[in-house]
């Protein structure tokens, strides 16, 4: 059974290490899908958690939607090495606060925070999160989206 929940976010970026219009500050209204792949009880009537155990659909919903509020929605995501915002990071990391240094909503991301990699790292939350195989589709425009897959094993997760 996949149990799957939606989500909304209003994102602005930049692509730092791709060269065209990207590298351009803009943004996006993506829409963030989470499907759980999960084992069923004996009648068919919920979805189980790793322990077997009924899988709630509304705490599902909940943490899957705060982690995107928190963490992407009305954020600007930047390339930890982008230099046009590494005296920014540089000042947030010093402790600086206020107008001389803190940009509200500013997240420093790993690579560039292309749509692909906003999904491998929703990803590899759920994975974390809810522990089971999971499959994640960013729509970053109504005609563009990415779709990855993640599942645990013995190594650790696996997203691809």
């Amino acid at each position: 059974m996949l149990l799957t929940v939606k989500h909304n976010i209003e994102v602005a970026h930049r692509l730092f290490d791709l060269k065209g219009k990207c590298e351009n500050i803009h943004g996006h209204s993506m829409w963030v899908e989470l499907s759980l792949v999960t084992r069923t009880d004996e009648n068919g009537v919920y979805a189980l958690d790793r322990d077997d155990n009924p899988l709630d659909f509304g705490s599902v919903k909940k943490r899957f939607r705060e982690y995107l509020d928190t963490n992407y929605d009305h954020h600007l995501l930047l390339n930890k090495n982008d230099p046009w915002a590494a005296k920014l990071y540089d000042q947030e990391t010093e402790g600086l606060s206020g107008a001389e240094g803190h940009l509200p909503g500013l997240v420093p991301v790993e690579g560039d925070p292309s749509t692909e990699n906003i999904a491998r790292v929703i990803s590899y939350w759920a994975l974390a999160t809810f522990e089971l195989p999971c499959t994640v589709t960013v729509d970053e425009t109504r005609v563009n989206s990415v779709t990855l897959s993640g599942y645990g094993d013995d190594k650790g997760y696996t997203v691809g």
